[in-house]
């Protein structure tokens, strides 16, 4: 069957790269080739294909235009102090043993309060990695446990656009579903609890909180007012604000801070809103170097070329040959199995939580029926398991704000345990519904 047979030519293409090291834009763009070659072999025209693929890059243009404002924040935030400051008092507090699983509860909390993940990883994120390169605890740990925690909110929080997203396309009562989201949710989220409490006393990194006070003196003058940026940022998000808008403000409050209060040039500024933050202390370069405009370039060029994808697979409908296997799957197995493979192959081929969701809805209305139950598996699906998956908007922009590697969702205990719970707790068989 040639969907069959372009998917899995796809698959081949990410597995290569994977494995032998090579960026996995060769293989989105390989992808995007194949693609574009089903869409004329089922008789599409070339323009028509071009089309088809400017319709998924405009689902993704706003998007973009976030991005580069994260990447002013993350930068400013540095060079105004803001990090520097709040590293230092959470430093004083914390003891490096329960630093994973405190930075998984930090991580969880804002973005439980603010909906978004993108905001938490910009903000509360960021700071938990320069706390986690303090204390020597492997980039990688902390990354997972960011990761976990910043999509914890993102799936649940009354405000998250994702669980408005899945309430709107079910046609389902938001607070009924999160109701529901914190029954399934609770054990994925104690066992990824557990296993962070368990790695921090495995794998201390250094055992000690190491005296950065001193390190970040050389560089930064500190003052409560480099702590207003990240409170305007909270204070703007919890009263609904344009999340664009809140980080404006945010960038221009921390460039007046690094004018008035860290004595950059407004040259030096610009230019480290671009370049992002370069400090030439080699210490203080290890903890706080990064952000900046520059820093999404590869995270863009990923959701560009994946957005691509939406469109073709729309107009071709592509993926509608897996219905019957969705379907067996659903009779033989469980219909939260069928729900969870459909989730992964949708999350796999979209570059978007969003398109992941609705293509999961599209492929599994059949199976269940039932909206409130269905709306329910999405979101123990599809919406965590997009962010596993390296090239999606909800992997690769918190991968590229962390300055990351792929490697680090092996430590995203939440994100995968939460679809496993399910498969194992739920054994509803299609018959039986």
């Amino acid at each position: 069957m040639p969907q069959a047979v372009v998917l899995l030519l796809f698959g081949a293409l990410l597995v290569f790269c994977v494995a032998s090291g090579l960026s996995i834009l060769y293989a989105l763009a390989g992808g995007y080739l194949l693609f574009a070659g089903f869409a004329v072999f089922r008789g599409y025209g070339l323009k028509e294909v071009w089309e088809m693929s400017l319709e998924g890059v405009r689902t993704v243009s706003g998007i973009l235009i976030t991005f580069l404002f994260i990447g002013m924040l993350t930068a400013s935030w540095r060079a105004a102090g803001t990090i520097p400051d709040i590293v230092i008092f959470v430093s004083d507090l914390i003891r490096p043993e329960f630093f994973l699983v405190l930075i998984f509860f930090a991580n969880t909390l804002l973005s439980v309060l603010t909906g978004t993940s993108f905001g938490t990883v910009a903000t509360m994120g960021v700071i938990s990695m320069t706390i986690g390169a303090s204390l020597g605890v492997s980039p990688l740990f902390t990354a997972g446990a960011v990761m976990s925690g910043i999509f914890v909110g993102d799936r649940w929080s009354p405000m998250s656009t994702s669980a408005m997203l899945v309430s709107a396309i079910t046609h389902t009562d938001l607070r009924r579903n999160l109701k529901r989201m914190l029954v399934t949710g609770a054990p994925a989220f104690f066992l990824a609890s557990l296993l962070y409490l368990l790695m921090g006393f495995l794998y201390p990194g250094s055992g000690q909180v190491p005296e950065i006070r001193g390190i970040f003196a050389s560089v930064f003058v500190s003052s409560w007012i480099t702590v207003i940026p990240a409170l305007i940022v909270v204070g703007l998000v919890l009263f609904r604000v344009n999340v664009r808008l809140t980080m404006g403000i945010s960038v221009a409050a921390a460039s007046l801070i690094c004018f008035f209060i860290q004595h950059m040039g407004i040259s030096d500024i610009l230019r480290m809103l671009v370049l992002g933050y370069q400090s030439e202390n080699a210490t203080v370069a290890h903890l706080m170097n990064g952000g900046g405009m520059v820093s999404f370039a590869k995270g863009i060029a990923i959701v560009c070329i994946s957005a691509t994808y939406a469109g073709i697979f729309i107009r071709t409908r592509l993926l509608q040959g897996i219905r019957g296997l969705i379907e067996r799957i659903a009779a033989r197995v469980s219909i939260v199995s069928a729900v969870t493979l459909a989730a992964i192959l949708a999350c796999g081929v979209s570059c978007n939580q969003s398109f992941a969701a609705m293509l999961t809805h599209d492929l599994c209305t059949g199976v269940r029926p039932d909206q409130e139950k269905l709306a329910l598996d999405i979101e123990d699906s599809a919406i965590v398991i997009a962010p596993l998956i390296p090239w999606s908007i909800a992997g690769a922009i918190p991968l590229s704000v962390l300055g990351a590697a792929p490697a680090s969702l092996i430590f995203a205990f939440f994100l995968y345990l939460l679809p496993a719970s399910r498969l194992v707790l739920d054994r509803e068989k299609l018959a039986g519904t």
